[in-house]
């Protein structure tokens, strides 16, 4: 079994993966706007800046969004273990395993799946306070908690 610094490190190597990314389209959207010349074309000028603009915001809000995600992260200790589910929680089930931390969805870390979710998560919250043994049912599926570390 994968453990959970292993896997925290996965999640860390996303956010910062793509907190790279958004980085590098906002210096290109800021190249973009800089190289944008107002031409005798006035309108085409408009459109295209407002059109530069508006992607730009839509990326610097995913940014910060990244960024909180990544500060959440770095507040979690992955050698620390609990015996009842909680923020930082490494969660064996009958279903795969399950990190509570921040909501990435299905991570793939050497080639097992983990399912990253965060603790206000609808399944988060349902698992909240549990123990080995314990049982939740979420949607269709029936969750057992074989470990909690």
């Amino acid at each position: 079994m994968l453990s959970k610094t292993q896997i925290h490190q996965a999640c860390l190597e996303h956010v910062n993966a793509r907190l790279e990314n958004m980085t590098g389209q906002m210096r290109q959207f800021q190249l973009a706007s800089n190289e944008d010349t107002k031409s005798s074309m006035g309108d085409k000028y408009e459109t295209s800046r407002e059109m530069i603009n508006y992607e730009k915001g839509k990326v610097a809000g995913q940014l910060n969004e990244m960024a909180k995600l990544k500060a959440t992260l770095d507040g979690i200790d992955p050698e620390r273990i609990f015996d009842k589910v909680q923020l930082g929680s490494l969660i064996e089930t009958n279903h795969g395993l399950i990190y509570i931390s921040v909501g990435l969805g299905q991570l793939k870390v050497e080639e097992e799946n983990v399912i990253v979710i965060s603790a206000v998560s609808p399944l988060g919250q349902q698992l909240l306070d549990k123990k080995k043994g314990d049982a939740v049912s979420f949607g269709p599926r029936n969750y057992e908690l074989v470990s909690v570390q």
